[in-house]
Parts: C-alpha cells; structure tokens; sequence
C-alpha cells in the first residue's frame, strides 16, 4: 500500500521594520535635553546682586603707633631752693653750659610771684607775638580724635609763661640785690634741654613690650617749678640729639606687609615730609615690631614720646569691586 506524504506549508511571518530616528529628530532631543539641564541650573541658581561701581584708586596705606625711644638723662637739683632756667624748653645746649641754677636765699621765689601778678604788663610784643604763634600751629593741627593733646599744649604754654617770667624775674633780681647767689649747675654734655618726665627715659629698643605703647595710661609730669625744689628731685631732662630711634608695633599681617621692602616710607603725625628709611626687625614674644634709626628731626619730637607713623605704598587705580563678584563663569 502506498503511502502519501503530505508536503508542509510553511508560514512566513513578517517582521516589522524599524526605522532610525531621522537628524530632526536627534537634533530636537539635544535641545531638549540642553534646555532641561539650563532650567534645573536656574531654579536651583541664586539671584545676581547688581551694584555699580565706580573708578577710584586703591591703596594699602595704614597708620601704627611709633614710640620715640631716646638717650635721655634726667637732671636732679643739688641743692633746696627755687630752680632759676637758663635754657628753654627744646633749645640746646652746649657741654659746660648752664642749665638751671638753685636760689637759696628765696628772692627769686618773691620776684616770680611779681612776676605772676604783673608779667601780662611787662610782656613785650616780641612776646606775644611767640605765643600767638603757638597756639596757631596747634589749632592747625588739632584732631578731635586725639583730644588729650589739648592738655600737652596747656602744659607747652605754661611752660612757655614761665620762662619769659623766668627771664624778667632773673633780670630784675640780679640788677637789685647784691646779696643775690646762685648755685648754677652746668651740661654734662649737648643736647636739647626739656622739663618733663613720663618714665620711658630708661626705654631701650631690645626691652620693648606691649604696655609701652598703651597710651591710655600714658602719663606725664611737667618738672617745671615756680617754687622751690628739694635736693635730689629732678628739674630737667637732658637728651642727647645725635642718635636717636622710633620703635613702631605692628600686627602681624602689617608686619609681613612692612618687610617685604628694604626700605619703608612713611610720613610721622600727618606731615607733608616723606621719610624713606631702613629698618631693623624684632620679633618678641609674638609681638611684632620695628625700629627706625635717625640722626636728625629729635628738635621737632622732643617734646612726644607717642608719634604717628603712616606707611605709605604704592596706589593702583581702577574699578573697586566686592570680593564676592563673579569675574568669570564656565558656559
């Protein structure tokens, strides 16, 4: 029997055809996908804050406390009785010069206080004149912020009034009693001559410390006397005005700012001189300083131990902006 085989049928399944995404297509998915990245950065993003700003000059100038640091040698009376001045208060004198005397006998006390009654009418223009002086260069100078130097003026005229009474006084006194002597006492060196004291004449520059630049208790005692004197009690101060020094304290940034130059440039209390000097460098007990050494200017400062010292840099002009602005930004 024969047998019959049946021939399969085969099916065909058609697959569907995928088509690639056309450059439209890709191109629209990248600016899509840009776009979502920019508003996620934007919401997430701080405002911008707008300030104007304007061209102006930019420097680092800064002012420090400078300590007058001197070769000073106090006077002391040798004898009791009422101290008679030769010499004026910053003027010098010459080694073998006499500085004061001592009267003893107590006229010259007598005539100082005639003198103190009557001295307005015996006062020449001369005079006035040198007063009147005084008191312009200090009202040119005043600065609110530093009112104590009102009471150091007080003291430079009171000191001033005393000597041209001094003058009148000794004059008068010499020429009207034969009985009058006195103990002069003469310069053991030159130097400038002052009648005050504040404690700072054993200072040396290799014994600085913090304290000495505190002015708050800054004090100082005018040794200027129209009565008597005890022996032994101090009537004058003698400086010597060859060499002398000022100490500056500094932080430690104005320090590192200060040193990075050999020389420092500075001005002393506002004046219109530019001092351009070496300098030598300490370094204490954290504390930072520096010392400027002179040999002339001791006659304009002999009468302060506080100076102000502005450093002075070089100034850079143009656009002065936070230090929070944004400069430049990766887009």
């Amino acid at each position: 029997m024969a047998t019959i085989k049946r021939k399969k049928q085969k099916t065909k399944i058609e697959l569907p055809k995928l088509k690639m995404p056309g450059f439209g297509t890709f191109l629209f998915a990248l600016v899509f996908i840009y776009i979502l990245i920019r508003v996620v950065a934007y919401v997430n993003d701080s405002d911008p804050i707008i300030f104007t700003v304007e061209q102006s000059t930019y420097d680092t100038d800064f002012t420090a406390t400078g300590l007058a640091v001197r070769s000073e040698t106090v006077i002391n009376a040798s004898a009791t009785g009422t101290p008679c001045y030769y010499i004026r208060d910053g003027e010098k004198v010459s080694k073998g010069a006499n500085i004061y005397a001592i009267d003893s006998s107590g006229s010259m006390q007598a005539a100082m206080s005639d003198m103190q009654e009557n001295g307005s009418a015996l006062l020449t223009s001369a005079d006035y004149t040198s007063l009147n002086n005084q008191i312009k260069m200090f009202k040119n100078g005043f600065s609110a912020s530093n009112f104590g130097n009102v009471y150091n003026f007080k003291t430079s005229i009171d000191n001033k009034l005393l000597e041209l009474y001094e003058e009148l006084a000794l004059e008068q006194v010499s020429n009207g009693s034969s009985s009058f002597s006195l103990d002069a006492q003469k310069a053991p060196f030159s130097g400038l001559v002052t009648y005050y004291q504040d404690g700072y004449e054993s200072v040396d520059v290799k014994n600085l410390t913090p304290e000495l630049f505190d002015k708050t208790v800054y004090t100082k005692q005018s040794l200027k006397s129209d009565g008597q004197v005890s022996a032994g009690s101090a009537v004058c101060k003698l400086i010597n005005d060859e060499e002398w020094n000022i100490a500056i304290s500094l932080s430690k940034d104005e320090f590192d700012k200060v040193t990075q130059n050999e020389y420092a440039s500075f001005t002393i209390n506002n004046s219109s001189r530019k001092i351009r000097s070496t300098y030598d460098k300490i370094e204490k007990d954290g504390h930072y300083y520096i010392v400027v050494s002179f040999n002339k200017y001791i006659a304009q400062y002999v009468n302060e131990r506080f100076l102000d010292i502005n450093f002075m840099f070089e100034e850079s002009s143009g656009l002065k902006i936070p230090a929070s602005s944004v400069i430049t930004k990766d887009v």
